[in-house]
């Protein structure tokens, strides 16, 4: 009895976006956290960063699947580094873009 093999492709995320379509404010080629959430995007941004943090995960320099590919993904540009409080949503493809341009 044999048994099939399967393969899974697995990404490294990088730990800033540049060369992306989106500016993220000018803020391009700077290091900042990207996270992931099973809570919407809707629900994340309406948080204080404090409570966000506690529900979610970061991934910048991680290594990931496609299992994520559902989850809300975003960054967040806090007032001690960018001068502001800033949730910015982040797409699958957006992250896979940038997978592509490392």
């Amino acid at each position: 009895m044999s048994k099939a093999i399967t393969e899974k492709k697995y990404y490294r995320v990088g730990k800033t976006f540049s060369n992306t379509d989106k500016d993220y404010n000018g803020l391009l080629n700077i290091p900042f956290g990207i996270w992931i959430t099973t809570q919407s995007f809707e629900v994340i941004s309406s948080m204080k960063w404090e409570k966000a943090y506690k529900l979610s995960i970061p991934i910048d320099g991680k290594i990931i699947d496609d299992s994520i590919k559902n989850c809300c993904i975003f960054v967040y540009l806090d007032e001690a580094n960018y001068d502001k409080k800033e949730y910015q949503q982040v797409t699958w493809d957006e992250l896979m873009k940038k997978q592509l341009t490392n």
